[in-house]
């Protein structure tokens, strides 16, 4: 998976050297992007965690819509799964948040 300033989310399709999915993610810039089994974590440029649940591999369309988990700390710049699905997000106020998105242990 991969992830764009430009708002995007997207599968990453070596093979083809492509992108598949491309979905806007609604919150401005995708700063940064963890995965975690079916699972995407997505930080964007408004402070937002968005969950992608990725199952489906190859299909076609837009990523399902994801879980929003605001972080009232600024802009997301890191994200990290922990090995009970909870994410850890570093954000632009140099604070350190952990998040449990139920979305997450579905993963």
């Amino acid at each position: 998976y991969g992830c764009s300033r430009d708002g995007t989310v997207f599968r990453v399709c070596p093979s083809a050297s492509s992108h598949a999915r491309v979905t806007p993610c609604g919150g401005g810039a995708v700063l940064c992007l963890a995965a975690r089994g079916s699972a995407a974590a997505a930080g964007c440029e408004d402070g937002t965690v968005r969950i992608y649940g990725c199952a489906g591999g190859e299909a076609a369309g837009p990523l399902p819509a994801p879980s929003a988990v605001p972080t009232a700390g600024g802009s997301v710049l890191s994200l990290a799964w922990t090995e009970d699905g909870a994410v850890w997000a570093g954000c632009a106020d140099g604070t350190l948040r952990r998040l449990a998105p139920r979305a997450a242990a579905a993963a």
